[in-house]
């Protein structure tokens, strides 16, 4: 009984540390990508290079979304649900109205 509670310890601590190493390195791989197109080291006037830059950041962009909520609590739908709340509130309040 003991030998399967230290078990289940050391698997939540690894879980845990598995899921921050690998946000940091989602982080660092997108600013990597960055600083490298911005002091020229990428040739961006090749059309398949500017591509192919442009698709792994925007991947890697897409992919940080459930790390930033879990570090800030912030969700990108969450925006997006509101603002649609706010313009059915408006349509409704002019539909009464008008």
């Amino acid at each position: 009984m003991f030998d399967r509670r230290i078990t289940t310890e050391r698997l939540s601590i690894w879980k845990a540390i598995t899921g921050h190493v690998l946000a940091l390195m989602l982080m660092f791989g997108l600013f990597g990508i960055i600083f490298l197109a911005l002091i020229g080291k990428v040739n961006l006037t090749d059309p398949t290079t500017a591509t192919f830059v442009g698709t792994v950041t925007g991947y890697i962009i897409n992919q940080l979304a459930r790390p930033l909520s879990y570090y800030f609590q912030v969700a990108r739908d969450s925006f997006a649900e509101s603002d649609k709340e706010k313009k059915l509130d408006e349509s409704g309040k002019r539909d009464e109205v008008g």
